[in-house]
């Protein structure tokens, strides 16, 4: 009897994560396509938030048309973006993210780390724009980010670990 139980609860939570979107946390180029400004985040839930957030440029009409062929689907999931100003000119190195789900809170959080670049800082102002699509969070869940320098500055075990 315990033989099939412990199977069967596996089964469920694939199932009821599936249904959720994708398992984990994954990176979206979106290529300068929605802008963040410096210390900002924007979480996208829906379709006409996400549309609405495409720069209004001379780009629109390119960007609009490369959203669309990322097929992002808001409906299982929730694009947030970050502004990171790490003090790297560019995508800082070892920048990890995760999500942890907290029930009791009824928050989900965004957790994003990179390595803490110890005084080897960029010579011009710079910041590196994350876009992440999140599985949707249960209704009524907020949506945290927290974004800090590892100042162990060691390999992470993180799958994503770029």
């Amino acid at each position: 009897m315990k033989k099939l139980i412990f199977p069967a609860i596996f089964a469920l939570f694939l199932a009821v994560s599936a249904a959720h979107g994708q398992l984990t946390p994954e990176e979206i180029a979106l290529n300068g396509c929605i802008r963040l400004t410096a210390r900002e985040t924007n979480i996208i839930r829906d379709d006409a938030s996400l549309l609405a957030a495409i720069r209004n440029d001379g780009s629109h009409e390119r960007c609009v048309r490369e959203i669309t062929e990322l097929g992002i689907d808001l409906h299982s999931n929730t694009l947030v973006g970050v502004s990171i100003n790490s003090g790297y000119c560019r995508r800082p190195p070892g920048l990890t993210y995760d999500l942890e789900t907290d029930y009791a809170k009824s928050t989900a959080t965004l957790k994003i780390m990179y390595s803490d670049p110890r005084g080897g800082l960029c010579a011009a102002l710079s910041r590196y724009d994350l876009w992440v699509l999140i599985p949707k969070p249960p209704e009524g869940f907020s949506i945290e980010i927290d974004v800090g320098a590892n100042t162990d500055n060691e390999k992470s075990d993180n799958p994503r670990d770029i």
